[in-house]
Formats: structure tokens, C-alpha cells, sequence
């Protein structure tokens, strides 16, 4: 995947975890991240994440792995 699409995933994956499954639907936060076609982004969030966005949506916190943050965003540390 690339950058950009990296980050939007994780996006989506964030949105996920907080959604309430009562008001919001899988199809309504990919759309805010641009995906539009809903076979690819759960198979690109499966392969990220392990399960399906839905899953995500149902069981928040408690039912998904741990989340990878985005691509290179970790800090540098300088070396001495």
C-alpha cells in the first residue's frame, strides 16, 4: 500500500474503534477516508489488521488487535 493509503486506513481503524455501531455504519467512515469500494478496503483492512472493519465496528476495543499506528511516524532519536 502506499503512504497515503496507509494512513487513511488507520484512519478509518481509529474512527472504527470509537464509532457506535448504533449510529454509524462501515460504509459511511470509509466514505469520509475516500474509499469507495468496500471489497477492497476489507481486504486491505484484513491484511492489516487481521479482521474485517465491521468486526472493528462491533466490538471496538475490546475485539481488535492492536492497532499499528501509520507508516513512519515513529520519532528519531538521534544516536551519540
Amino acid at each position: 500500500l502506499g503512504y497515503l493509503r496507509q494512513v487513511r486506513l488507520h484512519r478509518v481503524h481509529q474512527e472504527l474503534l470509537a464509532a457506535d455501531p448504533r449510529h454509524c455504519t462501515v460504509t459511511e467512515i470509509a466514505g469520509r477516508w475516500k474509499f469507495s469500494n468496500a471489497s477492497r478496503l476489507a481486504a486491505s483492512y484484513r491484511a492489516a489488521y487481521g479482521v474485517l472493519p465491521s468486526y472493528t465496528l462491533r466490538h471496538g476495543q475490546q475485539g481488535s488487535p492492536t492497532s499499528p499506528g501509520p507508516p513512519n511516524t515513529a520519532p528519531v532519536t538521534p544516536q551519540n
